[in-house]
C-alpha cells in the first residue's frame, strides 16, 4: 500500500488549466418546459460558433469488442452524427479501436454538454454509463483542443486486448 500511495503522489495531476467539476444536470425531455437558453447557446444552435464563457471538459474510455460486423464503423457514425447535431463550439479527441473507445471533448458548460453526455451515453454496442465519464472544468477562456477529431486507431500485433 505504501508503495501504490508514493505512486498515487508522484502520478502527474490534469494539469493547471482543469478542475474537478460535477457532472452537468440531465438533460430536459421537454424541451418547451426548460429555461430559456443563453444567447451564446441559442447562436451554436443555429450553427455559428459562438464562444462559451467557460468550457467544461469531459474524459472517459469504454473497453467493448467493436471487432465483428461493422460495430466500429457503427459507433463511428453514431459518434459523427451525435457530433453534428450538438451545439457548438465542440472540440475534442476521439480514439476509435477495435477494443473500445477513448475520448476527451470540450464543450460550453452547461446544457450543450449535458447534450453531448446524453448523445454519449446512447451510442450503441459500449454500453457507456455516466459513471464512465469524468468531468473537468477548464480555467481559460480559450478551446481546450484546437479541432474535433474521431481517429481509428489499430492494437499493436503482439498486444492483448
Amino acid at each position: 500500500r505504501a508503495e501504490q500511495a508514493t505512486a498515487q503522489a508522484e502520478a502527474p495531476s490534469l494539469g493547471r488549466r482543469l478542475q474537478p467539476r460535477p457532472p452537468p444536470p440531465e438533460p430536459s425531455l421537454a424541451p418547451e418546459l426548460a429555461a430559456p437558453q443563453p444567447p451564446g447557446r441559442q447562436a451554436a444552435m443555429a450553427g455559428e460558433a459562438a464562444a462559451p464563457e467557460a468550457w467544461e471538459i469531459i474524459l472517459f474510455y469504454k473497453y467493448a469488442d467493436l471487432s465483428e460486423g461493422g460495430a466500429k464503423d457503427e459507433v463511428k457514425a453514431a459518434l459523427e452524427g451525435a457530433f453534428a447535431e450538438a451545439a457548438k463550439p465542440l472540440c475534442g479527441r476521439i480514439l476509435l479501436a477495435e477494443e473500445g473507445v477513448n475520448g476527451n471533448l470540450a464543450a460550453a458548460a452547461g446544457p450543450a454538454m449535458a447534450d453531448l453526455v446524453a448523445a454519449l451515453l446512447r451510442l450503441p454496442h459500449l454500453g457507456l454509463r455516466r459513471e464512465d465519464i469524468k468531468f473537468a472544468a477548464a480555467k481559460d477562456a480559450e478551446a481546450p483542443f484546437p479541432d474535433l477529431r474521431i481517429r481509428e486507431v489499430m492494437l499493436a500485433p503482439n498486444a492483448e486486448p
